[in-house]
């Protein structure tokens, strides 16, 4: 029999009336006689509880409920054992009246029997003949022996609060806070174990003393909840949008050094993007859509306060050109949301829609990941102890050949000086052995946490500490993380006041942590060594140079002594890892504070306040004989330095109140000011064109840059946004739901412009009607519901740019020059908000017991009033004006499956299957009111400069276009044509879209499989439609060492349709050298290396096994197997296509020679003391 066991708890929190709850810590062992139908303990000297309610023929859940609301109680009931009670009518006439009394008025009507423990009623059968009689739940001596042991959930965790009761008797007891539990019993006796979304078990007691239990998941609760705008928990059955959350153990069970990376797959309607740069790197988060041209990452709530998600540096373009910086690599930085711990997070919450995320105003256009933190439990202090060890291989290697040797081999001059050859391998066959693959090591990952938890019941604390340590795939690289973390609360004033607060702290060392981009890129070099001669020969990456007395680079073209120098897209790799080494260091401090006061039964205030400070700093030391282009004679060194702070603090008023018997509303009113300090950046650097650049060679700090080298940069944005908000829902019997929101935002970002006095205005509303309490549904149904929603939020704009600075300061080279804006407001208007207005509808229906779970949404996005270039007329002074334009549309359907295929005692199997489908059309960039604001005109995203790639807004067409600068001519019959010189034709400075990175559709398949102590979990992901280019396979089609120009030539050449000039038709093949280094390359025909994103992916497994242990000092112990990304089960693309070059808005579907996926498999340990 399914049992579905339930405790109600009614909160004054922040305009919500209810809030699902583990049941608290231990109780301590009290026995006491009460009036007949119950039995109150632990109540000491607290004031009487008081209820008013009136009610006539009310079901008893709703009755319970309401008392709940008032009194904060709750009711811990079995339903599958009293479903028919529950809705048995009670009327209630009381004023004021003690809740003891209330709750004999409850068992006179009912015959079931309420016992008052501290905060909870227990509510069990009555027995036969005596409906009244005592029931008593003790932890003391009875002269039966003592039975002890612990209660845990199928994952090995303590079930605290899990109720044991002697069947046929009036004994029994709960777990505290270790799940542990001592009874008094017989042998022969049944000992009833139920926990609240459990399955309950039945076991007889026989000639043991010890009994620990498992009970089985239920896959519902009465009322699940998620954590909300502002902090707010609320019922999901409420809820007038889409969101979903995911636990601890979704983000542990295979851990990622960037916990946001463990949502992959799990959410209908997110995307992620993990960075080129390895463990630890940044991700571009998408909820539903690109929808703006400034920003489109969401916000980031940790406990109710926003968290700093800043990237020190992102790729700049094909170069790589990080922060801007001349001839720098095309280095990621990371992300605020990578330094969590993913042991200390309790839940993570998306909410996706502009109405869940309307509270937090302009900050949460594109959505809001909410994270819920641990928290202490009360009661005996345990520790938590997990280690990870993981290791990882390259699993996607470009195919690449070895075949055919160096076109020019290496030769002396005329004049009797040796040259090193041509850097392509088009030339005669040779058989070179494969030097790519050993180059890389096997990476390892240990990632080890330990936690605290404890304290008295009105101040419980949790304490952390994890360390992540990776050596990569890559010779020479590492990370190191160290993260700290405090959490306490503190009761005081007769519970009234409730005091939280949590501080993190974070230790960061990353070494040449790898880059994208063509410069200081080891991938470069190893990729597009010459066929044919000997790479073992460079292991040895420098030499000692007699001319200069100094270790230089080793390279089959780059050596001082024989005046190679190479060129600046490849380099020795070891040099690079050795020679050119790139340090970044982190610090950072996070801290929040609560303040909760309860005024009265329905009100109460809440002050918060909360800091986020990190520094980062990055030093680059390239050695003496680094490539000339790239560094000067002596050497190059760069420091940059930067600092993010943000300073947040709100004040909030919530109120819950019951209006009359059939309507309550729950009403916030508050006020937010948010500082922010963002890129404070400091650039010191050696510029690479100034002989010598170092005072003294390889000597790497600030004084020792030569005066004539120095390059200087300073910058900062200030920002800060205050606001007032309100929100309101209305309840109708507890089946229909009324939610308004409100928010006026004031952001310095708008001074000097109208909007700065008023602010702008961001609202929703939206309206949930529970179906199945409101009409009889068929009884395989058990739960449906639908819901509407409707909102206007959107983004500011970027600090300054309201009235920018007409000129800038700069040092190059030691000369302080004038840089001047190019950019201005389009004159006689000002810059507005962004307009992003939603519109959601969905429904969620439960069925067959609960085994069947849909939800199902549909969405509209539309976005005003984008940020939008045009170009400025010749005379103006500037290139270009900037204003609000457009409307940017997304449309998309998700829908989440769960079902339970098995449940039984043994046995059971949950399956979770995620779509989502987005559309994202460009409907209107242009005005042709405003010259140049045309329907030609585009927003740039990433410029083509001298290369084939660009990614462009264009009216349309679809956020993020791909678009290519160059196309083989062909003629009206689609043939392409060969000119008198034996060359393809080509059109040039065209502007042609070749595609869009973005998927058309997602698909997650989620299993978790539990059959006694193990668990077997797996997750296939993949994204279908979308194109991606890559700039990796281009050049090293044009250098002839790909795999692809390689069967060209064993096959005599590229078979193509196509004519000469004079309309002969070209018979035979096209030779395979002419061919690739006409399409192929940086520049050459983007078209031709698109490929279809589509993939599928075996993305996580684990196997994980709960070992019995016998110990008076470990709780439980845990050990499993894990993997990641082991497999592609459909793959078109040369690379991973959800790999990103850049976490920015540019960038994007993109590969430069990025690291190679990696294939990662692991074991881990969990225990408990």
């Amino acid at each position: 029999m399914t049992v579905k066991s339930y405790f109600l708890f009614v909160s004054m929190t922040a305009g919500l009336p209810f809030m699902l709850l583990p049941a608290a810590g231990m109780s301590l062992p009290v026995r006491a006689a009460f009036p007949p139908a119950y039995q109150l303990q632990d109540h000491h000297t607290q004031l009487p509880i008081l209820v008013s309610i009136q009610v006539k023929q009310r079901p008893l859940e709703a009755v319970m409920t309401e008392i709940a609301a008032q009194t904060g109680l709750r009711f811990h009931y079995d339903k599958a054992d009293l479903s028919q009670r529950l809705k048995r009518k009670i009327t209630l006439h009381c004023n004021k009246t003690p809740v003891e009394e209330v709750l004999d008025m409850l068992a006179e009507q009912t015959g079931l029997k309420f016992v008052l423990k501290e905060d909870k009623v227990i509510v069990g059968p009555g027995e036969t003949g005596s409906p009244a009689a005592n029931v008593e739940l003790v932890n003391g001596a009875l002269p039966e022996k003592e039975i002890y042991g612990q209660v845990r959930d199928p994952h090995g965790r303590p079930l605290a609060g899990a109720t044991i009761l002697v069947r046929n008797s009036t004994r029994g007891t709960q777990a505290d806070a270790d799940g542990a539990f001592l009874v008094r019993a017989a042998a022969g006796d049944i000992l009833l174990f139920r926990s609240v979304g459990h399955l309950h078990k039945e076991v007889m007691v026989g000639d043991q003393e010890e009994i620990n239990i498992t009970l089985e998941e239920s896959i519902k609760g009465l009322d699940e909840f998620v954590v909300t705008a502002l902090g707010i928990s609320k019922k999901t059955r409420e809820l007038s949008y889409s969101t979903q959350q995911v636990n601890n153990e979704d983000l542990t069970r295979v851990k990622d050094a960037n916990v946001i990376n463990s949502l992959s797959g799990r959410i209908a309607g997110v995307n992620i993007f993990r960075s080129a740069s390895g463990p630890g790197g940044s991700a571009r988060v998408i909820l539903r859509g690109n929808k703006s041209t400034r920003e489109n990452q969401p916000l980031y709530i940790i406990d109710g306060v926003p968290m700093a998600n800043y990237t020190p540096s992102q790729p700049a373009n094909i170069w790589g050109e990080s922060s801007d910086i001349v001839g720098n690599s095309g280095r990621d930085g990371g992300d605020g949301i990578a330094n969590l711990n993913p042991d200390d997070i309790e839940t993570i919450s998306v909410l996706k829609g502009a109405s869940a995320a309307a509270l937090y105003g302009s900050q949460a256009a594109n959505g809001v990941i909410v994270i819920t933190t641990k928290k202490g439990q009360p009661g005996k202090g345990h520790i938590n102890v997990s280690s990870d060890l993981t290791i990882s291989t390259p699993m996607l290697l470009p195919k690449l050949q070895y075949r055919y040797g160096q076109t020019i081999r290496p030769y002396t001059d005329d004049k009797g000086q040796p040259q090193p050859g041509a850097a392509e391998s088009w030339g005669a066959p040779v058989q070179a052995p494969d030097h790519v693959r050993p180059f890389f090591n096997t990476g390892v990952t240990f990632t080890n946490s330990v936690s605290f938890s404890g304290g008295i019941d009105k101040a419980p604390s949790y304490f952390s500490y994890s360390n992540t340590n990776n050596k990569g795939i890559l010779p020479n690289t590492r990370l190191d993380r160290h993260t700290f973390n405090y959490r306490g609360s503190l009761r005081l004033l007769d519970n009234r006041l409730l005091l939280d607060g949590n501080v993190t702290f974070l230790l960061q060392k990353a070494l040449n942590r790898p880059a994208s981009g063509l410069y200081f890129n080891p991938l470069t070099g190893l990729y597009n060594f010459p066929r044919g001669l000997d790479f073992n020969d460079y292991k040895n990456y420098e030499y000692a140079d007699p001319a200069r007395g100094l270790p230089l680079q080793n390279w089959w073209n780059i050596r001082h002594d024989k005046e190679w120098t190479g060129q600046d897209d490849q380099q020795n790799p070891y040099w690079l890892l050795y020679r050119s080494l790139r340090e970044e260091n982190r610090t950072r401090s996070m801290g929040s504070l609560s303040m909760k006061y309860q005024l009265n039964d329905w009100l109460y205030v809440q002050a918060r306040g909360s800091f986020d400070r990190s520094y980062d700093q990055y030093e680059l030391k390239a050695y003496a004989g680094t490539q000339t282009v790239l560094s000067p004679p002596n050497g190059r060194y760069t420091l940059e330095k930067e600092t993010n702070t943000q300073l947040y603090g709100d004040l909030i008023l919530s109120a819950v109140k019951k209006l009359d018997s059939r309507l309550q509303l729950a009403a916030t009113l508050g006020s937010s000011i948010m500082d922010v300090r963002a890129h404070d950046r400091t650039l010191i650097s050696t510029n690479p064109n100034a002989n010598p650049g170092l005072s003294v060679a390889n000597h790497f700090s600030v004084a020792d840059i030569s005066s004539n080298a120095l390059d200087a940069q300073q910058y900062i944005e200030k920002k800060q946004l205050q606001a007032v908000f309100a929100s309101a829902q209305l309840g109708f019997r507890d089946y229909l739901f009324l939610d308004l929101t409100g928010r006026n935002d004031w952001s310095s970002t708008f001074a000097y412009t109208p909007i700065n006095g008023k602010g702008y205005f961001y609202y929703s509303t939206g309206l949930t009607a529970l179906l199945s309490d409101m009409v009889q549904l068929p009884a395989f149904v058990d739960f449906a519901r639908l819901r509407v929603s409707y909102a206007k939020v959107g983004n500011d704009i970027a600090p300054y740019v309201s009235r920018p600075a007409r000129f800038t300061l700069q040092t190059v080279a030691g000369v302080t020059r004038i840089s001047f804006n190019t950019r201005s407001p389009y004159p006689g208007v000002y810059l507005k908000p962004e307009d992003n207005r939603s519109l959601e509808a969905g429904t969620e229906i439960r069925l067959l017991d609960n085994r069947i779970n849909l939800d199902l949404t549909w969405y509209k996005n539309n976005n005003y009033q984008q940020y939008m270039e045009v170009p400025a007329p010749s005379g103006s002074g500037f290139l270009f004006y900037y204003l609000n334009l457009g409307n940017i549309q997304n449309t998309g359907l998700e829908a989440a499956i769960t079902l339970v295929p098995v449940r039984n005692k043994h046995f059971k199997w949950q399956s979770v299957l995620n779509y989502a489908f987005n559309k994202n059309e460009v409907i209107q960039l242009s005005n042709p009111g405003i010259p140049g604001a045309g329907p030609d005109n585009y927003f740039i995203l990433t410029d083509f400069l001298t290369n084939m790639y660009g990614s462009f807004i264009k009216e349309g067409g679809s956020w993020g276009d791909i678009y290519s600068n160059k196309e083989l001519y062909r003629n009206e019959k689609g043939q392409y044509v060969i000119d008198g010189d034996g060359h393809l034709k080509t059109n040039k400075d065209v502007l042609k879209n070749i595609g869009n990175p973005n998927p058309r559709f997602t698909l997650g398949w989620n299993n978790m499989l539990n059959y006694k102590g193990f668990t077997l979990s797996f997750l296939v992901d993949g994204k279908f439609g979308g194109k991606v280019m890559s700039i990796t396979q281009a050049i090293q089609d044009e250098y002839g060492v790909s795999e692809t120009s390689a069967r060209a030539r064993d096959n005599g050449g590229v078979a193509l349709n196509a004519v000469y000039e004079d309309g002969r038709p070209f018979t035979g093949k096209y030779d395979a050298q002419q061919y690739y280094t006409t399409i192929g390359g940086r520049a050459g025909i983007g078209e031709m290396y698109m490929y279809d994103a589509t993939n599928i992916r075996l993305r996580e497994l684990s196997l994980s096994c709960q070992i019995p242990v016998r110990s008076k000092w470990i709780r439980q112990m845990q050990a499993g197997l894990t993997a990641r990304n082991l497999c592609f089960f459909t793959l078109h693309a040369p690379f991973d296509p959800e790999v990103s070059m850049s976490s920015g808005n540019g960038l994007q579907g993109i590969d430069v020679f990025g690291q190679p996926a990696v294939r990662s498999m692991g074991v881990n340990l969990r225990v408990g003391f």
